[in-house]
């Protein structure tokens, strides 16, 4: 079940991610070890997002996908992925991508002089 949850994210799209570390190059931080490191936590949670948007699609887009001659190799299209394992995993992923992404600061509405 795990290969095919990671073949329904779709690894191979992932390369569009490194646009991310376009930043690091155009700001002159090259030597930043902080924002290397908050890049590289941030790479991952952009690819479990995007990641998971991919199986919210794939389950979205079942019915179709199953009549087309190359989709419906995929792994929820036909069947080796169930919808509901899927789903659950691509909202936990959701869950965990943007609770990572929240900096690690006090809100400022919880703040009190």
């Amino acid at each position: 079940m795990l290969n095919e949850i990671l073949t329904s994210m779709r690894p191979k799209q992932w390369y569009k991610n490194f646009v991310l570390f376009a930043g690091i190059i155009f700001s002159l931080n090259l030597f930043n070890v902080h924002m290397w490191i908050t890049l590289f936590f941030s790479f991952i949670i952009f690819c479990m997002l995007s990641g998971s948007e991919y199986i919210f699609n794939d389950i979205m887009d079942k019915e179709r996908d199953k009549i087309h001659p190359i989709k419906r190799n995929r792994p929820i299209a036909s069947g080796k992925l169930h919808v509901l394992h899927a789903f659950i995993f691509a909202t936990l992923m959701v869950f965990f991508g943007i609770s990572g992404s929240i900096p690690n600061k006090r809100p400022i509405f919880l703040w009190s002089p």
